[in-house]
């Protein structure tokens, strides 16, 4: 072998030596950027658990909100196969549990009904005939909601897009963000599960 190339293979067995040996600087600037290590020297992080929503009370089932992946309209479904089938379609995203209703009637308690309008948006009332005379179609029964409080409930408050007449629904009586983005609130439409 030819002494230059015996003395740079020498160099770069050296250098790779002196490397192995100490580890790369991790960057504390700027902050909360990943380490420069390789990915086989990173430590293990576990990955996050997924938020746990704890089980309904018995007697209750969930209600889980849905948002389309156009941001335009929440959709409401105690049906676990119906939200998984919309969301594998692309057509909505979850997410979480938005309430718990009823799973049978009780004494002073009334269907929720799930209906939608003719121009796809949906709404949820205790009326079973809301809003036929403009087209509207019942979609179902979502659970079964109290017409007042009681212990172990909570009033389901109604906010109402005043631009297309989308409706939001929501434990919060501050209605979490639909003030901020100008829902008007349109009540409550009866008391569900804590």
């Amino acid at each position: 072998m030819r002494p230059h190339v015996a003395t740079a293979i020498a160099s770069v067995n050296l250098f790779a030596a002196v490397a192995a040996a100490q580890p790369l600087p991790q960057s504390n600037y700027p902050p909360n950027l990943p380490s420069r290590l390789p990915p086989a020297a990173q430590p293990a992080e576990p990955a996050p658990a997924p938020r746990e929503q704890a089980a309904p009370a018995p007697g209750y089932k969930s209600v889980y909100r849905l948002l389309a992946v156009d941001g335009h309209e929440h959709l409401f479904t105690s049906d676990a196969g119906e939200a998984d089938r919309l969301i594998r379609q692309g057509l909505f995203r979850m997410e979480g549990i938005g309430f718990t209703v009823l799973d049978r009637q009780y004494t002073d308690s009334v269907p929720l009904y799930r209906f939608v309008r003719p121009d796809g948006f949906h709404f949820l009332s205790t009326e079973p005939n809301a809003g036929a005379t403009q087209g509207v179609r019942q979609d179902g029964i979502v659970g079964f909601i109290d017409t007042r409080p009681r212990p172990g409930t909570q009033a389901l408050h109604a906010w109402r897009n005043t631009e297309n007449g989308a409706l939001f629904y929501t434990t919060d009586p501050s209605g979490e963000q639909a003030p901020r983005i100008g829902l008007q609130n349109a009540g409550v439409v009866g008391y569900v599960g804590k």
